[in-house]
């Protein structure tokens, strides 16, 4: 990506490279019903890439929690056990995707497995 001045009308000096990983098409798109786009509209969201440790962290983190706690209150009355936060961790540290009719891991399995990454 190169960053467009549109003061100069010409590009600036700085630019980003990315590698892209997805590429969305929404015509035809069955996400919403049409009413609650006129409502509600779209949220786009773009995330920020955070170091690998960190990311490891925040799912230490969120383990921790659930051994010493039994959960945490950021999922509202979600359980441990039903929660997406350490999947999408995970999707973000190693891109292992979880999805479809998966076996949702247990407490120990979880241990076992950031226990293996680096």
């Amino acid at each position: 990506m190169r960053e467009w001045d549109p003061t100069t009308k010409d590009y600036t000096r700085r630019s980003l490279e990315k590698e892209i990983t997805y590429v969305g098409k929404t015509l035809n798109m069955n996400t919403f019903p049409q009413e609650d786009v006129d409502k509600f509209g779209y949220q786009i969201i773009a995330f920020g890439q955070k170091p690998a440790s960190q990311l490891k962290d925040e799912l230490s983190f969120c383990l921790k929690l659930w051994k010493e706690k039994g959960g945490c209150t950021f999922g509202g009355e979600t359980r441990c056990e039903q929660c997406a936060a350490p999947y999408l961790l995970l999707k973000m540290l190693t891109g292992e995707v979880l999805h479809g009719d998966i076996k949702r891991l247990t407490l120990e399995e979880w241990g076992k497995k950031i226990s293996t990454i680096n």
